[in-house]
C-alpha cells in the first residue's frame, strides 16, 4: 500500500454538475462568483478540488470525494498512459477504453511537466497512448469495496468507509490523513506505461459570510502554496465564501487555515497543516501567523467602499473603516483599485507587520490543529 505526493488543480464554485470523462464523472469547469449579494448568507458556498496522483498499486488517498449517490461510483478516472504504443496504433481493448479527449490532453501535460515526454531522448507526449481503465460496477463493485480477499475483476474501485462506501477493514492499514484506498488488486498495466488516477475532491461546504467576517482565499485549496507575507495584498473577486464576493488579504502572513504554520522537515515528515476542509497535507513550509494581524483582521470578506471612479460603492457598516487598500498601478485599467472595507484598527499603521507569532507550543492562536 502506498501514499505519494499529489498534483492540485482547483476549481472553486457550484460542484452539483460533474461534467463525465469516459466512463467516470470528474471535475467539469466551475464558474466564480456565487451568491454575490445580502440575500446570499443563508446560502452555502462549495469548494471543489481536482487531483491526478501517479499510481502504481493499492494506494491510500487523502481527498474526499463527491460518490454519485446512485451508482455509487467515485468520481474519478483511472488512465493508463503507454509509452511504446503511438496514439494512432492506440486500442484500449477491454478493460479499458479510450478516455475523453479533455482527459488525455490533461494526462499528457502533466506527464510533459513531469519531463517523461517531449524532452531529449523521450518520446514525443502526442505519441503517448492513453487508455482509462474501467470503474467497477454493480457486484464487481460490491465485490471489490467488501471483499477482503484479493479480487480477480481488471477494474479498480474507491473505498471510503467514512462515507459507507466499503469494507472499513480494506482501510484498516491507511493513515488517518489518507483514509480513502485506491483497490486495483487485479489491473495489470501494458509494458513502459504509467498510471494516473484524476479524482473530484471535495471541500464540503461553508456558510456565506457577512462583512468584516474572516475568508479563507482559494489559494489555500493549492497543497504547495506556502504563505502570505506580510506586505502582501490580495484583493479575490468571485469568492464564494463572502456574500459581498469579495475578500481581502491585507498584510498577512501565514496561511489563513493553519495559524501555527509547519517546519519543512514537518511538511515532509509530520504535516500541521491540511487543505482547507481536507485531509490533504500542505507539502511546503508555512509561516506562522503574526499575533498582530490575525485572520480575524487582515483576510475579511469586503467591499469596494470608494475609488477614483466607478461605482455604485458600499456603505461599511460601523465596525469597519473605508481604507485606500489598492493603488493605482500601470497594469490594465480594469484593476478594482480604490478603498475597501476593512475592521476598525486592522491596517498596518496601527498594528504593524512583524513582532510575536502564533506559537504551537503555547496555543496562543487556539487549539492546536490535530
Amino acid at each position: 500500500m502506498r501514499w505519494l505526493v499529489f498534483t492540485v488543480r482547483m476549481g472553486i464554485g457550484s460542484v452539483g454538475a460533474l461534467g463525465c470523462v469516459g466512463q467516470s464523472p470528474v471535475l467539469g469547469e466551475s464558474e466564480d462568483g456565487l451568491a454575490q449579494g445580502p440575500e446570499a448568507e443563508d446560502e452555502r458556498a462549495f469548494a471543489s478540488f481536482q487531483v491526478i496522483e501517479r499510481v502504481d498499486g493499492n494506494t491510500c488517498l487523502p481527498f474526499d470525494l463527491l460518490f454519485d449517490p446512485q451508482a455509487g461510483l467515485a468520481p474519478c478516472v483511472l488512465t493508463e498512459s503507454a509509452f511504446d504504443t503511438p496514439a494512432e496504433s492506440c486500442s484500449c481493448e477491454w478493460p479499458k477504453m479510450l478516455p475523453d479527449p479533455k482527459a488525455a490532453s490533461t494526462i499528457r501535460r502533466e506527464l510533459q511537466q513531469l519531463g517523461e515526454c517531449d524532452g531529449p531522448g523521450n518520446s514525443a507526449c502526442a505519441d503517448v497512448c492513453v487508455c482509462e481503465v474501467l470503474q467497477a460496477q454493480d457486484a464487481q463493485l460490491e465485490a471489490c469495496r467488501n471483499d477482503v480477499k484479493p479480487i480477480d475483476e481488471q477494474e479498480y474501485c474507491i473505498i471510503d468507509a467514512d462515507q459507507g462506501f466499503g469494507n472499513p477493514e480494506l482501510v484498516e492499514d491507511c493513515p488517518p490523513s489518507r483514509p480513502t484506498l485506491l483497490r486495483l488488486d487485479a489491473v495489470d498495466p501494458a509494458p513502459n506505461s504509467v498510471l494516473h488516477l484524476t479524482c473530484v475532491g471535495s471541500y464540503g461546504s461553508q456558510a456565506v459570510r457577512g462583512l468584516g467576517e474572516p475568508c479563507t482565499p482559494k489559494v489555500e485549496g493549492d497543497s504547495g502554496f506556502s504563505s502570505f507575507m506580510a506586505g502582501s495584498m490580495l484583493l479575490e473577486t468571485g469568492a464564494p465564501g463572502c456574500a459581498s464576493g469579495s475578500c481581502v488579504v491585507h498584510n498577512f502572513q501565514g496561511r489563513v487555515s493553519c495559524p501555527y504554520g509547519q517546519s519543512e522537515e514537518q511538511a515532509q515528515t509530520d504535516p500541521a497543516c491540511f487543505v482547507p476542509v481536507t485531509r490533504a497535507p500542505v507539502r511546503v513550509a508555512v509561516e506562522p501567523q503574526l499575533l498582530s494581524r490575525p485572520a480575524e483582521a487582515a483576510a475579511i470578506c469586503s467591499c469596494q467602499c470608494d475609488a477614483p471612479s466607478g461605482g455604485p460603492f458600499c456603505e461599511c457598516p460601523d465596525s469597519m473603516e473605508c481604507a485606500p487598500l489598492l493603488d493605482a498601478l500601470s497594469i490594465g485599467s480594469s484593476r478594482p483599485v480604490g478603498s475597501y472595507c476593512v475592521p476598525q484598527g486592522s491596517l498596518v499603521a496601527e498594528t504593524g507587520r512583524d513582532g510575536p507569532v502564533c506559537d504551537a507550543s503555547l496555543e496562543n492562536c487556539g487549539p492546536t490543529q490535530q
